[in-house]
């Protein structure tokens, strides 16, 4: 048991380690932008670099989509250059996958639809390659989602979201399921189905943290006055 808990606590040390690095990392990109990339130490290559990148990426999704796109490509491209000797075959496989991941969303984000599209196929083949972790394709399946709803394919985006609902509560992430099943129902109100948006909405926000996602809480409810109103509740 000692033994157990000391590799725990190694570990956690590694781990608060490497997310340091990240954060500096994320520091550097934000006062220097990409020229920072070319004044990285070497220890800061490979996965802390990815991490750093689609991390800073998703923060400008409000403010700077060009550059969104930008830095999540530079994150695609880390991942394509991960030695595959010291980290496996799955495991590069699996860093491909987010960094295409991210970089489709971020190309949603920038209305550039086409290329977010081949981006999303680039992810889910990398992820057939991969470790299969059933996380990893809700991530991306989210992310897909959000691209069917720019387009207006209300009931692809529905189906994702039912099987990344599936998946969250497979894994015992309640809050995620929650937040996909309220997105589930809220494409189901567009696809014309109200009563029924509201019954999964109801659902979804029972399963949510307000604490952890307060905007997700007020956005939803908001929806559910539109959808009230639709259907006369007045």
């Amino acid at each position: 048991i000692d033994r157990a808990f000391a590799a725990v606590r190694r570990q956690d040390r590694t781990r608060r380690r490497e997310r340091e690095r990240i954060l500096k990392i994320v520091q550097r990109l934000e006062t220097e932008g990409v020229e920072a990339l070319q004044r990285l130490p070497r220890r800061d290559q490979g996965p802390p670099l990815i991490e750093a990148l689609l991390e800073r990426s998703w923060a400008l999704r409000h403010d700077d989509p060009a550059q969104m796109v930008e830095l999540a490509r530079y994150g695609a491209l880390a991942a394509s250059q991960l030695n595959i000797q010291m980290y496996s075959p799955e495991r590069v496989a699996d860093w491909q996958c987010r960094a295409w991941a991210e970089l489709g969303n971020a190309c949603r984000v920038a209305e550039n639809h086409s290329k977010a599209e081949e981006a999303f196929h680039q992810a889910l083949r990398c992820y057939l390659r991969g470790t299969n972790d059933e996380l990893l394709l809700a991530r991306v399946l989210d992310l897909q989602a959000s691209l069917h709803n720019a387009c207006r394919r209300f009931s692809e985006a529905r189906n994702t979201l039912a099987l990344v609902y599936k998946i969250y509560r497979r894994n015992d992430q309640k809050h995620l399921a929650g937040r996909a099943l309220i997105s589930v129902g809220i494409f189901t109100g567009y696809s014309g189905e109200p009563e029924k948006c509201l019954r999964l909405i109801r659902r979804g926000l029972a399963l949510v943290y307000e604490s952890q996602d307060p905007g997700l809480v007020l956005g939803t409810i908001q929806s559910q006055i539109v959808f009230l109103t639709d259907c006369e509740l007045f």
